[in-house]
């Protein structure tokens, strides 16, 4: 894992079941399993061809059935999770995901590449409270 997945993995919290949305590769996800901070991963992008890095990453987690591979628009298809990643992209994107979701974790871990005001703004009206905020 890079510097910054590391550090983003370093702050999210143990938890049953864990949501990476828009996953990239996976890696935070495999992390969240293979050092038993989460139970379940769920895995999604909304790009199926992106997916495919992350399913191949987690292939043993998906056969074993620790692992469930989504192409979601943000939480759309992801179901009940305890807590999610959105990081690498863009904090209006962030804000959109969060805004349009019918159902949220109890905790979010947010990483956006730009616009953070936004973001801060956005999981506070969506009624999270900011419990660390560290720019990198």
């Amino acid at each position: 894992m890079t510097d910054r997945l590391t550090k983003i993995f370093e702050k999210i919290p143990s938890c049953q079941t864990f949501a990476d949305i828009g996953c990239d590769h996976g890696y935070v996800a495999k992390a969240m399993i293979k050092s038993g901070k989460a139970k379940k991963v769920i895995i999604s992008d909304i790009s199926a061809k992106c997916l495919l890095k992350a399913e191949e990453l987690l292939a043993e987690e998906i056969e074993q059935g620790v692992a469930v591979s989504v192409v979601s628009d943000g939480f759309e298809k992801v179901g009940n999770t305890d807590v999610a990643l959105i990081a690498g992209m863009g904090g209006e994107e962030i804000c959109k995901i969060i805004e349009s979701a019918h159902a949220l974790p109890k905790t979010l871990v947010l990483q956006p590449m730009k616009n953070c005001d936004k973001v801060r703004l956005c999981a506070v009206k969506a009624g999270y409270k900011v419990v660390y905020d560290q720019v990198f």
